[in-house]
């Protein structure tokens, strides 16, 4: 059996993700462009509902591609989403740090974005350079 069928059942949750995943960058592009103090709670509750679902199953399997693989990283940095967009209790320079630059890393060899920077991109295009990009 070729990796590409046995990541088919994964690639197929993706599908399913990329909803998801439009509906949070809206609504974080809307969050940013409004500066909301007050974001809308429920409409967040249910994307996170919706994406923890997914997600679960995502995480479950094996990822035999690189397609596999970045849809992994993708997913995993929008459960982790705090790790860029909350600054308040982010320790950069502890395990808060490490754990969003192996993120990064995951992502960047997979050759895509966490979730929360190419939301954060759209907004600010120079917004959360990511370790790679510093270098």
């Amino acid at each position: 059996m070729t990796d590409i069928v046995e990541d088919a059942e994964l690639l197929a949750l993706g599908q399913q993700l990329e909803q998801i995943e439009q509906r949070w960058i809206d609504r974080r592009i809307k969050d940013i462009r409004h500066q909301d103090d007050d974001p809308e709670l429920e409409i967040w509750a249910n994307i996170s509902d919706q994406l923890f679902s997914v997600a679960e199953r995502i995480l479950q399997r094996k990822a035999r591609t690189r397609l596999g693989f970045a849809l992994q990283a993708r997913t995993t940095s929008m459960v982790f989403s705090e790790y860029w967009l909350t600054s308040e209790f982010f320790d950069e320079d502890g395990v808060d740090g490490y754990i969003r630059l192996f993120l990064e890393a995951a992502c960047s060899f997979a050759d895509t974005l966490p979730v929360p920077i190419a939301a954060e991109r759209v907004v600010h295009p120079d917004a959360f350079p990511m370790a790679s990009e510093r270098v």
